[in-house]
């Protein structure tokens, strides 16, 4: 990779001691519309996060623009239930329920108007997950599950399942890859596809109990692996030796539900309360979401996370002791310099980061994007450390 020259990261580091442990500050937004007993924000992209409400007696999928006053309802008139599960810029996917309980898996692009992508002779299905012009759910046939997959009609349906396997699972796409996991021999098995049932891989680790992809990036797939006990966020480099522990030792679950970029967002359970978590590869990285909420929120998780130039949006919800209700929550981190690992703070940790890449002339240490590695970036990135956040 290029590099056009080297400084020494010790000439500055005095200058860099003086700076603060500064907090990057995050910032938590209470999503729950006005008159509604319920909601869940399912997944974000860039401004726009979708899920659900119940208002009344009806759950309804909706969209927000990272804020409460601005939920707006796509649920079709005359439907008994409702939720957006992921979304693009211009499409939303998830199900609607027309009625005695039987959800078709759905697509919408802004409004209430919606395709049914339920296939033919399927008792129910949903979308959970949609990249480009894929969608990826599950499908109820003959009373087993079939991990799915669509490109916009009911009539583009794949079946992912493989051959002999009774239950699967698609839960995550890329544009090209499908990821979920199977049922095979009693164990549930990471997996990933390539369009077709036929295409089938295990990322199943070693050894493992039990295994589930949740989420893809274009290189990486997130999710959890159980070793004969609770189970751990993992994440997969394409191959089931490449399964990276996420697990942070104080807890006693963790997975991992959702991807973009470096950051993964799920979950971790500690002295029994499930508590919204991210993480940045590692499982030294884990940051504790939860701990950013009012003392109100006895518990929560996330559940989509979208990376990009402003910064990082992670959504999901908590359970508010004080009004009773489960309601949707957005967490954002705006961009940052130096708070080069994104933990929320700029610190020493994000020093060493910087000056372990910058030494070996990664380009991650590439702070003006000029695709070289020398003293321009250095100097850019001292000036936002001294400057924090």
């Amino acid at each position: 990779m290029p590099v056009k020259s080297f400084v020494t990261l010790a000439a500055h580091a005095a200058v860099l001691a003086l700076a603060s442990d500064s907090n990057a500050q995050w910032t938590v937004t209470n999503l729950h519309p006005a008159g509604a007993v319920q909601s869940g924000a399912w997944t974000v992209n860039a401004g726009q996060q979708g899920g659900w409400c119940v208002a009344d007696g009806e759950v309804r999928a909706g969209l927000w623009n990272r804020s409460a006053a601005s939920w707006t309802s796509l649920h079709p008139s005359g439907m008994s239930a409702s939720q957006i599960k992921c979304l693009t810029a211009a499409q939303q996917a998830g199900y609607v329920d027309v009625g005695f309980g039987e959800p078709h898996a759905a697509l919408w692009s802004g409004t209430t108007s919606w395709i049914d992508l339920n296939p033919a002779f399927a008792s129910a299905s949903e979308i959970v997950a949609i990249t480009g012009s894929q969608q990826v759910g599950t499908t109820q046939l003959f009373g087993n599950s079939h991990a799915s997959l669509w490109t916009g009609s009911a009539a583009s349906w794949i079946d992912l399942k493989p051959a002999g396997i009774t239950y699967s699972g698609a839960t995550t796409t890329n544009g090209s890859q499908q990821g979920g996991w199977i049922l095979l021999s009693g164990i549930s098995r990471a997996s990933l596809w390539t369009g077709s049932a036929e295409s089938w891989v295990s990322l199943h680790p070693s050894g493992a109990t039990g295994s589930y992809i949740m989420a893809m990036s274009d290189t990486k797939q997130a999710g959890s692996v159980e070793w004969g006990g609770p189970a751990h966020a993992c994440l997969w480099s394409g191959t089931p030796e490449s399964c990276v522990d996420l697990h942070p030792p104080v807890a006693a679950e963790s997975s991992a539900r959702a991807i973009s970029g470096d950051v993964e967002a799920g979950y971790t359970v500690i002295d029994d309360v499930i508590r919204a978590a991210a993480w940045m590869g590692t499982a030294e990285s884990w940051i504790d979401l939860h701990s950013l909420l009012p003392a109100d929120f006895t518990s929560s998780q996330a559940t989509g996370v979208w990376t990009g130039p402003t910064g990082i949006s992670i959504c999901g919800w908590g359970f508010n002791q004080s009004t009773g209700y489960r309601e949707a929550l957005l967490w954002t981190l705006p961009t940052c310099t130096a708070d080069f690992n994104h933990d929320g703070f700029v610190n020493a940790l994000d020093y060493d980061e910087f000056a372990s890449l910058f030494e070996t002339g990664d380009l991650g240490a590439d702070i003006n994007h000029d695709s070289f590695v020398n003293a321009l970036d250095y100097d850019e990135f001292a000036s936002a450390f001294e400057a924090g956040c």
